[in-house]
């Protein structure tokens, strides 16, 4: 569980610190499974135009930059420890359910 929480840690600090990885086109699918919601939530976001569209009507992609902006509302302050933690408690309460 320790090893666990610490990878979510991690993970956490990169999304935030804005890695390569951001630029990525993700499927609905994919975006789903990064965001911790449903397809039906991303496509919602999509129609809402909270997300930008990419690609084809068959192949739709989001912004993997886009989608964490959206989900962390961009913070003015750096998150701490304690919020790191309490993020990757959240992520490993809602992923057991």
């Amino acid at each position: 569980m320790a090893d666990v929480l610490e990878g979510l840690r991690r993970i956490i600090r990169e999304e935030l610190r804005g890695t390569p990885m951001q630029d990525e086109l993700l499927s609905p699918a994919e975006a789903a499974v990064v965001a911790g919601y449903s397809v039906s939530s991303i496509q919602g976001w999509l129609r809402e135009g909270k997300l930008t569209r990419y690609g084809t009507p068959r192949r739709t992609r989001v912004s993997r930059r886009e989608l964490l902006a959206l989900l962390t509302k961009q913070p003015e302050a750096p998150l701490s420890d304690a919020d790191i933690d309490a993020k990757a408690q959240r992520l490993l309460r809602r992923k057991a359910c």
